[in-house]
């Protein structure tokens, strides 16, 4: 099995900037996902609202054809699904009290940072964007919700975080703090280290000629691929190595410099000991956890 799992990783790593036909499957898979994980936060959202019965009418039809097992199995997984999403309101609660980010300042890490936060007062849903972290296919959705079809978002040049914008504005951090007495908070999270890999692979390995990141990556190479013997005689690849570009980013951080939002970390990003959030899902189970939620 596990030369198996090797394989196939070499395989795909080997492919993976080539488009083919499994690839536009798979992105169909997707977009049916999407659509799932959409549906799953409209449910919580709806359970939020004060029109009883408009919320009583639409749980009766989506349960309507469901049998007795499939009744229990569901409340049984929602259950548990929420014990989960509670120990990980706890744990953060207990994190941010322990290194004292959970009192009010003036810095940036003792204020709510509402800059990146998505508000949708129609379906009470608040998210906050964290780039590499599911941001993509979140902020598709975020533009289905406001209005936006399929097809305009297909053939739309403009950047797709650009659209939304013009649809949710960015709210004040006290307008963030009303907003979210009344609606479903989500964060979605990602190991570090995987965000991180994704951002280099995406932004740096992956950088088409003279973009911002194609630029940075020059820069990282003439600061540092000079001083490695490894490379000082021969040529290296048109992109800094990950060692390159985490050492760039290492002293980057100790100066003190504003980092990329695709690498800046979720702490200054959403500010989670500041804003409270109701889901914490994590991106390497997040298909899993809204398959029970929607079942």
């Amino acid at each position: 099995m596990l030369g198996e799992i090797r394989h196939e990783y070499r395989r795909k790593n080997n492919h993976r900037e080539k488009m083919t036909s499994r690839r536009h499957v798979l992105a169909g898979i997707r977009r049916a996902i999407i659509v799932a994980i959409v549906l799953a936060l409209m449910i919580l959202a709806l359970s939020n609202q004060e029109n009883a019965s408009n919320r009583t009418q639409f749980m009766s039809q989506r349960e309507s054809g469901q049998t007795a097992e499939e009744k229990w199995f569901q409340s049984v997984a929602m259950a548990e699904t929420e014990s989960r999403l509670a120990e990980r309101r706890k744990i953060l609660a207990e994190r941010c009290s322990e290194a004292g980010l959970d009192r009010p300042g003036n810095d940036s890490l003792h204020r709510p940072n509402a800059w990146e936060f998505f508000v949708n007062r129609d379906y009470h849903l608040i998210w906050c964007n964290v780039f590499k972290a599911a941001s993509t296919s979140w902020i598709y959705n975020f533009n289905r919700l406001a209005g936006y079809s399929p097809q305009y978002l297909k053939a739309s040049k403009a950047v797709p975080v650009s659209l939304a914008r013009q649809r949710y504005p960015r709210p004040t951090a006290q307008e963030l703090l009303t907003y979210l007495n009344d609606s479903v908070s989500f964060l979605i999270v990602r190991h570090p280290f995987e965000r991180l890999l994704s951002a280099y692979r995406d932004k740096l390995e992956q950088s088409l000629p003279n973009t911002l990141h194609s630029k940075l990556g020059m820069r990282i190479i003439n600061l540092y691929r000079a001083q490695d013997p490894k490379y000082r005689t021969k040529r290296g690849p048109r992109y800094p190595l990950f060692k390159e570009f985490v050492t760039w980013l290492l002293c980057e951080w100790r100066s003190g410099r504003e980092l990329d939002m695709h690498w800046t970390p979720i702490l200054n990003f959403c500010t989670p000991c500041q804003v409270r959030f109701d889901i914490i899902a994590k991106f390497e189970t997040l298909m899993v956890r809204i398959c029970i939620i929607i079942f």
